[in-house]
């Protein structure tokens, strides 16, 4: 009924309602928000054992790259009690034993990630060993404030 009534009949509409007590605001057709694409978190291989901050919409790309004869998995959350702020969107494993897995930010908390690292086995030798990296990502309940320029 407001808004109808803004449009009929414009400033006196709202200085009348502000008579009655109710508190409008009203914004110009051109003041509209803009959205913003989400931050990409881009966690590599020594990101291990770092904690970042996130917020609601983010994306957190763990990339981990193959290297001194050891083949990545996919990154994953450890499970745990509370329901985790991430969901895993797409992952991957390259025939060289790179990974990528990316999550999007959904919710509140702290989550932990982990991937797990393989030697690469030849016919004679197949080493007996793996490499855990790890990182935790906190979204806070308040969303920090965009930084300052």
């Amino acid at each position: 009924m407001i808004r109808t009534t803004l449009a009929k009949f414009g400033c006196a509409a709202v200085a009348g309602v502000s008579l009655l007590g109710v508190t409008t605001v009203a914004a110009a057709p051109d003041a509209v928000a803009k959205a913003t694409p989400p931050s990409v978190i881009i966690l590599t291989n020594s990101s291990s054992g770092s904690t970042v901050v996130a917020v609601k919409g983010d994306i957190v790309r763990v990339k981990l790259t193959a290297t001194g004869g050891v083949h990545w998995t996919e990154a994953s959350v450890v499970p745990s009690t509370s329901v985790p702020p991430l969901v895993k969107t797409s992952d991957g494993v390259t025939s060289t034993g790179s990974s990528v897995t990316n999550f999007k930010v959904v919710g509140y908390g702290s989550a932990q990630l982990e991937a797990i690292g393989t030697p690469t086995c030849t016919p004679s030798v197949c080493p007996t060993y793996v490499v855990l990296w790890e990182a935790t990502v906190d979204v806070p309940v308040v969303d920090p404030p965009p930084p300052s320029t």
